[in-house]
Formats: structure tokens, sequence, C-alpha cells
């Protein structure tokens, strides 16, 4: 069920996106941005007002970005999935629920550290 918490927590999200495309694009002369973005969200998310349809051809497992609990190995880091070893692309960006806590500071500012990873996870 989706909790007025869930719903905050999402916008705090989306809008670590927008401030995470704005600072790539100022950091590389206006070159890069994310065009787009698809949200998945649970399906236990059943009280919502208007009508949301399945994602089709969409997976939480083919997420380039995944949201989800501490790591058992990284905790509450932002990390970079890197099964190919370095120089290659990685396989994911791990984001812990704890980097979006309303008033935590502990990761700084969101968009600029969601860039170092999302360079990581780039990397050719």
């Amino acid at each position: 069920m989706l909790t007025l918490f869930d719903a905050m927590r999402l916008l705090e999200i989306l809008q670590s996106f927008v401030d995470a495309s704005s600072a790539l694009h100022d950091a590389t002369d206006q070159k890069l941005f994310f065009r787009s973005a698809t949200v998945l969200l649970p399906t236990v998310w059943s009280n919502c007002q208007k009508q949301v349809e399945p994602a089709t051809g969409e997976s939480c497992q083919d997420a380039e970005f995944r949201i989800e609990n501490s790591s058992p190995l990284f905790g509450d880091s932002v990390y970079t999935q890197q099964s190919k070893g370095c120089g290659k692309r990685g396989d994911f960006v791990q984001i812990p629920t704890s980097f979006y806590d309303m008033n935590s500071n502990t990761h700084g500012h969101k968009g600029k550290k969601s860039i170092s990873v999302e360079t990581t996870f780039q990397s050719p």
C-alpha cells in the first residue's frame, strides 16, 4: 500500500535524478543529460488514485539504477556492480533507500553523488 512517506520518498528520488541530470549537463559543457527515465513502482502500491498500467518490457533485473535496501556487502553506500571488471561498463548502480532519507545529509549533494557513481557505471 502506498503511504504518504512512500510518495514523498518517490518525489525526492525523482528530484535527485533531475538534479543529477542537471549536474551532468553542467559538468560536460552541456553535452550529456538524462533524456528519459522509466520508474517501476511496486505492485503492492494498489491504492493509487489514477490507475497505473503494469509495466511491459521492463523489469527490475534489467534496471540500470536500482533503489533497494542496504547491501550486505556495501551497507548504505551507493555503488556500481561491475562483474566485467575495471574499464568496462557496469552492470547497474545500486542506491540504498537510506540515500533518500528526507532528513539525512550523510551522502552530501545527492545529484552530484549520483553523477560520480554514474561516471563509474558508464566508463568504457
